[in-house]
């Protein structure tokens, strides 16, 4: 694990829907939004569920996701452990993008490249 995360579930009665919520470790400046948006949309083109949003108040990035549940809806717990574990992969995944845009100044396509960078082989 790369980071400490924060996990949150959130309820809609009104639309029978769970908003789940991850968070990073980090902050970023207001000074540093636009390439961390950037990031973002480049980061969100490649995903099939959930987003990657940074909010405005504190700057802290964010995987976001939310799932409708039916009443008679069964799997709704496999569907959240799922949910879990799809957030924590991409969260790792994308990770080092983030840090590498906030704390070392890179572009964001630069970030995204060398942090998706797949490795063959071992040490």
């Amino acid at each position: 694990q790369l980071c400490q995360y924060r996990l949150y579930f959130t309820w809609s009665e009104q639309i029978r829907a769970i908003s789940f919520t991850v968070t990073f470790d980090i902050k970023f400046p207001q000074s540093k939004y636009e390439s961390a948006h950037e990031l973002l949309a480049l980061i969100n083109e490649k995903l099939w569920i959930g987003h990657f949003d940074i909010t405005k108040k504190n700057g802290i990035p964010a995987y976001r996701h939310t799932v409708l549940s039916l009443p008679e809806n069964e799997m709704l717990q496999h569907q959240l452990e799922d949910l879990v574990d799809i957030a924590i992969y991409e969260c790792e995944k994308y990770y080092p993008a983030f840090q590498l845009v906030l704390f070392d100044d890179s572009l964001p396509s630069n970030a995204l490249s060398v942090s998706t960078f797949d490795t063959i082989g071992s040490a």
